[in-house]
């Protein structure tokens, strides 16, 4: 009767390990480089267009570079954005958005000028994005879902999925 007890005790251990694994591999942490495949999106000025994100997580900060063409195959570097994140927790990060820069131009801070900053932001992806947002996410092998409120065409929350590159 013992070792039949033993046996199922050991087998129900090893269940809850596996469960716990699965939870933590869901759970991965945001950190590294990150970025979407080439998908259909609207220019600010309702043109179809190609997009793709190239982001950088750490535990405190993000920068993504946003490309843009006509193809899928011809992507530039449209414009770049740096921020901060806040309260990260699993599957939640708080973000701000407090640089932005312009095909490759020099980035703008908020810090250290708000005025060209806002300018800047308000006049090109303002019209999309939010300055400061929960955004949430789900990380399942190398792939991660990011779900990000968004203003246009109407304000939504929008889903991309992007895969680790480092």
């Amino acid at each position: 009767m013992l070792p039949a007890f033993l046996l199922a005790a050991m087998v129900s251990s090893c269940n809850k390990d596996d469960d716990e694994s699965e939870k933590k591999e869901e759970q991965k942490e945001y950190y590294g480089k990150w970025e979407s495949a080439a998908y259909p999106s609207l220019s600010l000025s309702g043109l179809p267009i190609y997009e793709k994100m190239a982001f950088n997580f750490t535990n405190t900060t993000f920068q993504d570079e946003i490309y843009q063409g006509a193809t899928a195959d011809g992507l530039t570097l449209a414009s770049g954005i740096k921020g901060t994140i806040d309260n990260p927790a699993a599957g939640q990060m708080e973000v701000e958005i407090n640089e932005i820069s312009l095909q490759g131009g020099p980035y703008v801070s908020k810090a250290s000028d708000a005025t060209a900053f806002a300018t800047t932001f308000n006049a090109t992806l303002g019209n999309i994005l939010y300055e400061t947002f929960d955004a949430n996410y789900i990380v399942r092998n190398d792939s991660m879902y990011m779900i990000l409120p968004v203003k246009l065409p109407v304000a939504r929350t929008d889903t991309i999925r992007l895969v680790k590159v480092d």
